[in-house]
């Protein structure tokens, strides 16, 4: 598993725990074995930082630095975007509920991607479910799009070329 991988997983798994104890504060500074991690929340966004080069942002809006201008998202409800640098390696990861089908939503998806220049790299369905995979050689872009009773969620994972 790459670094930023493992990092981002330890991450996700640690701010479900550590979130509820920065609420209301204005930092909390947690010492590791790897070193000291800082939590701050403001307002609906939480972030990380080792003081080392590695951070994380999360909130209900498309993250800081989201290529937006390069990956082409559908029309939806932004209900998370996370950001993670590791290093000057960024990723982020945009989940939206949108409305239709899975099936709809997955046309539209891959349509815009192709459209912005994206070639496939992965394209696989089931009941329920689909996934597609897209790169462009500067952007890599995996997508997952699932049913939420009559809407659907589609969430982008995003990294330079490369990284995954």
């Amino acid at each position: 598993m790459s670094p930023i991988r493992r990092w981002s997983a330890a991450v996700v798994a640690g701010l479900a725990l550590l979130v509820p104890t920065a609420c209301g504060s204005d930092g909390v500074t947690i010492p590791t074995s790897e070193g000291d991690v800082t939590i701050d929340r403001d307002g609906g966004e939480v972030s990380l930082d080792d003081g080392e080069g590695t951070s994380f942002s999360s909130s209900a809006e498309l993250p800081d630095g989201f290529p937006e201008d390069d990956v082409p998202l559908v029309d939806g409800t932004i209900v998370q975007g996370l950001a993670v640098d590791q290093g000057g390696e960024a990723g982020y990861s945009v989940t939206l509920e949108v409305d239709g089908s899975v099936k709809e939503v997955y046309e539209e998806v891959k349509g815009l991607l192709e459209d912005a220049g994206f070639t496939s790299s992965l394209d696989s369905s089931g009941q329920g479910f689909a996934t597609a995979g897209y790169d462009d050689g500067t952007w890599t872009v995996l997508v997952n799009v699932g049913e939420i009773g009559d809407t659907s969620s589609v969430t982008y994972t995003v990294a330079a070329s490369g990284q995954f």
